[in-house]
């Protein structure tokens, strides 16, 4: 009998079960907190909900997605959020990466360094809109005295109410606030390389770059690659640091498809309409996962 009990236990089939009862307070958890409001949101974008209009909400389709897609605004900031999405993503990576391989080296005050480097990472959004608002300012910012007054390169710039600048100088100040985490993935990886793989290419007489080249970077690849993956969706649905700056101004040149989603949604109180966009933005978020992650398959889990 006791034998019969122990075997039970140790099938196959009861680890699965038990498996997923372990899960089950989660999966709950989930439900609450994702499933749920997501559910909610596409069926809010099947009715013409108006906060203006007391009786709206009726059931009216998929009217509200034809809008949208006919929309040219929609389409507009779907093209801001990529080349946002883009310049953070290429520019955080690239100086993190360069960042990473010099915090490697052993040299006096690299704690020190290390912990400054960290310091955008406790810095919330609105403090750091804040200074770098200050930093940006036509008549007294940092950034024009350094440009202009001291080295003279370029003229006196609105670097956040110039359609020319805006765009980098909003890039910038996310790729400020994004670097921390960058580097403390890249770092720790590039310190699980087994140092007798440098003495190798050493003995082998291979240089500085293509030590990194054939060994750091191939060795790297997967947290780079899940980096990539984790920096591009995080960016692409980012708020915070534009709305603070610019709030998607001057004009539409900075308004990306979540302060979009935020305009439709709050800004002109079409709730159905809004709702749509929301979707749209989760499904496009969905579709670059699954992109990158069928790109780099093994590597990008």
């Amino acid at each position: 009998m006791i034998h019969m009990k122990v075997k039970w236990l140790n099938s196959r089939r009861t680890r699965n079960l038990f498996g997923f009862a372990l899960l089950v307070p989660a999966i709950i958890i989930l439900g609450l907190l994702f499933v749920n409001p997501i559910l909610s949101l596409i069926q809010t974008s099947l009715t013409d909900k108006n906060l203006l209009k007391p009786k709206s909400g009726e059931w009216i389709g998929f009217e509200n997605y034809l809008w949208m897609l006919t929309e040219e605004d929609f389409w507009d900031a779907l093209s801001k959020s990529m080349v946002y999405t883009i310049g953070v993503t290429s520019a955080s990576i690239i100086l993190s990466m360069a960042i990473a391989l010099l915090m490697n080296f052993k040299f006096r005050g690299r704690r020190i360094c290390f912990a400054l480097i960290l310091l955008p990472w406790v810095t919330s959004y609105m403090a750091s809109a804040f200074v770098y608002t200050l930093l940006y300012d036509y008549s007294y910012g940092v950034f024009n005295y350094i440009f202009c007054d001291v080295l003279k390169l370029i003229p006196r710039q609105n670097w956040l109410g110039d359609l020319k600048t805006v765009m980098g100088a909003v890039i910038t100040v996310s790729v400020w606030h994004f670097l921390p985490f960058s580097i403390l993935v890249l770092t720790n990886a590039i310190r699980q390389v087994p140092t007798e793989l440098y003495e190798s290419g050493r003995i082998d007489g291979a240089g500085v770059v293509r030590l990194y080249w054939n060994i750091t970077l191939p060795m790297i690849k997967p947290s780079l690659v899940t980096l990539l993956i984790v920096r591009i969706a995080a960016v692409f649905k980012s708020f915070d640091s534009i709305f603070l700056l610019t709030k998607g101004g001057p004009g539409n040149a900075t308004t990306t498809l979540p302060l979009y989603y935020y305009d439709i949604s709050f800004g002109s109180y079409r709730i159905g309409k809004g709702a749509a966009v929301g979707v749209a933005l989760i499904l496009i978020v969905l579709l670059i996962y699954f992109v990158l992650i069928k790109m780099f398959g093994e590597d990008a889990v």
